[in-house]
């Protein structure tokens, strides 16, 4: 994993003091006000001591990271799910077979006659 420059984790560290100021000012209460103060100190870390906020900075960057693959495979999966499933149901309550997969019954096989062959259909072969 590659290494994040000062000055990325410098303003993502002021953002997230800057996000948990803004909570505190519309919740209120003692949890915001926890998380300011811990926000804050992170911040002031970051912009002191680079160095020593790196490996905080690579903890947060892989939660990130676990948080966004988890949120991914649940949304394709919701997707899916409640997409793709139901509507494949459908399309088989209603008997709809655009493939033609279906053989016809009074067909001796699955294969279907080609039409005759052109010279138009020679032209552009690629």
């Amino acid at each position: 994993m590659a290494s994040s420059s000062p000055s990325r984790a410098r303003l993502q560290a002021t953002a997230a003091c800057a996000g948990s100021l803004v909570l505190w000012w519309r919740i209120g209460g003692a949890g915001p006000l926890g998380l300011v103060g811990f926000a804050s100190a992170l911040a002031l870390l970051a912009w002191i001591s680079p160095s020593r906020y790196a490996p905080v900075q690579r903890v947060l960057d892989r939660l990130v990271q676990s948080v966004m693959t988890l949120l991914t495979w649940a949304v394709l999966g919701l997707v899916y799910f409640g997409l793709f499933t139901p509507l494949r149901f459908w399309r088989a309550l209603f008997r709809r077979d655009p493939l033609r997969l279906r053989r016809a019954p009074d067909a001796a096989t699955y294969l279907e006659p080609l039409r005759p062959a052109t010279p138009a259909r020679f032209d552009r072969q690629f």
